[in-house]
């Protein structure tokens, strides 16, 4: 292949990634004296090549410049030349040896907490000045920052010479056909002030470095539509971050342009209280503590008046001390009766509606992080961490129940659910529980997707280990409606229908498939459907001859 130049001198040694609005190469001066030498080079080339066009892109690129090497600016780099060929124009800077902060992501690197405080700290000084010029640098990106330690940082280009390669000629008027950020750095909501979508981008970058990852998968929550990123990636190690410092990196992301940082001014602020209050150890003079503590004896042990007050002070006290213990030992130690939960949360019960895990695999950490959320009624954080735990983990039936089981609290917080509680061998043979599950779990997101649901109420799974003993549960399904067992078949035609219709659900537990406990589910949510609100029916004698083994 023929080697390529530009301008005649600059023979093209590597092309790197590109975008539509400008290309990049690395290039070497033929022409210099010493060799080699290495530049960077960036071409920016007009969408359309119209007279009106090239005029506009020669005025826009000569005022770009121009602003650019008026800067001044100590980490952007420098440029050194800059020209223009045919209908394309180029910048060149030094080219640096240093990975960027991307090359070194992709390589394995581990971005400590007070690094990514030094990068970002350093990266707003740098903003700050800029957007002080009214000049936003519409590149922020992992592979446009170089750190080279000791608090070097390089920000390789300005992001606004992107106009002069989104210049177009569009119903006789020039205009700029540019999406300043695309991918994951562009914000959900942009600003006017275009300098403020790069707090967003940084904020990105920072998100990368602690994640050790380039473009992870983030989420966004389905009510608030805020970005979720601290969750766990299966095979590397837990984000260690400060939940101060993930506060900071939160508000740079926020939805909402509003809501978000305003100025880079604004993140050092916080930035610097951060670390000023880590930085900062209360300290003291030990000779003069030691002074202190000689002049405050001479004075106690001078006048006994002194020393009598203190001994009957403490005395005091003890008997007041003993007086609130007892008092809190018989608080503590009264027997306080309750009313009995449908889904107690409590751990190794070997029951659970999102707990705990009933299988004995090690449950992954997302999940574990869930589960935790869900023992503390934190519902809507418990349903974020179940999703990711079931997009990394589909083919875990129990883990996309219990996420149902939590967006019932989240979505409906005022509507008590139906719960059904539901005895599987796991002990006996888990991989015939988790068939049976992921049919449990197809019933309950059909229903409580579904308009009517049951009743207007959604459905909440309870799922018990029975330890493959028939008698352990009652039955192989327990119905329950506002926290109590459904009691009583009684007497009358709504009873009446809802056992003949219960009576028609028969499972073989050691024969039945994912079908047929879907199957089952539906039959009961059908059976359920017939009760009158809030009348009870008793479900476990309708249901103990009908679920055999």
């Amino acid at each position: 292949m023929a080697e390529q130049y530009i301008a005649h001198s600059y023979r093209i040694l590597q092309e790197y990634n590109n975008s539509i609005y400008s290309r990049t190469y690395k290039v070497n001066d033929e022409s210099a004296a010493a060799q080699p030498c290495h530049y960077i080079a960036k071409e920016y080339k007009p969408l359309s090549e119209e007279p009106e066009v090239m005029q506009e892109a020669q005025k826009l690129f000569s005022e770009r410049v121009q602003d650019i090497r008026a800067l001044k600016i100590n980490g952007i780099a420098n440029i050194k030349y800059q020209f223009q060929q045919g209908t394309s124009f180029y910048i060149l800077r030094d080219y640096i040896e240093e990975n960027t902060i991307e090359v070194e992501i992709k390589n394995g690197k581990y971005f400590q907490e007070k690094t990514v405080k030094k990068i970002l700290k350093k990266s707003l000084e740098i903003l700050d000045q800029l957007h002080q010029a009214k000049i936003a640098q519409g590149n922020i990106r992992a592979s446009n920052l170089i750190y080279l330690g000791d608090d070097q940082l390089t920000l390789l280009d300005i992001g606004d010479l992107n106009e002069i390669g989104g210049l177009q000629l569009v119903s006789g008027k020039v205009s700029i056909a540019l999406d300043k950020y695309n991918d994951r750095y562009k914000p959900p909501k942009g600003n006017k002030e275009r300098y403020r979508d790069d707090l967003y981008a940084l904020g990105v970058v920072c998100i990368e470095m602690i994640r050790s990852q380039i473009n992870p998968q983030l989420i966004s929550h389905q009510s608030t539509k805020e970005t979720i990123w601290r969750y766990h990636v299966p095979g590397k190690s837990p984000l260690q971050i400060s939940d101060a410092f993930a506060k900071i990196i939160d508000k740079m992301i926020l939805y909402e342009p509003q809501a978000r940082y305003q100025s880079a001014k604004e993140i050092l602020n916080d930035l610097d209280q951060l670390l000023d209050s880590k930085s900062k150890i209360p300290a003291y003079d030990k000779t003069q503590l030691k002074i202190s503590i000689i002049r405050f004896r001479r004075k106690l042990f001078s006048n006994p008046l002194y020393a009598l007050l203190i001994v009957v002070s403490l005395i005091g006290f003890a008997y007041l001390l003993l007086g609130v213990i007892e008092n809190f030992i018989i608080i503590v130690t009264k027997p306080v009766v309750t009313k009995p939960e449908t889904c107690p949360l409590k751990m190794d019960d070997h029951i659970s509606c999102g707990e705990e895990s009933l299988f004995h695999d090690l449950p992954p950490l997302n999940k574990k992080y869930a589960m935790k959320y869900y023992h503390d009624k934190r519902y809507d954080k418990a349903s974020i961490f179940f999703q990711i735990s079931f997009q990394q983990e589909a083919k875990d039936p129990e883990t996309i129940i219990y996420w149902n089981n939590s967006k019932i609290f989240e979505i409906y917080p005022n509507i008590k659910p139906y719960t059904i509680a539901v005895g599987i061998p796991i002990t006996g043979d888990e991989a015939q529980a988790k068939e049976l599950l992921r049919g449990i779990a197809q019933a309950q997101d059909y229903i409580n997707n579904s308009e009517a649901q049951i009743n207007g109420r959604p459905l909440r799974i309870l799922i018990a280990d029975d330890h493959n003993e028939s008698e352990s549960v009652l039955s192989k399904f327990i119905a329950y409606y506002d926290g109590e067992p459904l009691e009583g078949c009684v007497d009358t035609p709504e009873g009446e229908a809802f056992c003949d219709q219960a009576s028609k659900t028969q499972i073989n537990w050691r024969t039945a498939n994912s079908y047929d406990a879907y199957n089952a589910i539906m039959t009961i949510a059908k059976a359920l459907e017939t009760l009158p609100n809030p009348n009870r029916v008793k479900l476990q004698e309708a249901l103990r001859r009908l679920y055999q083994r």
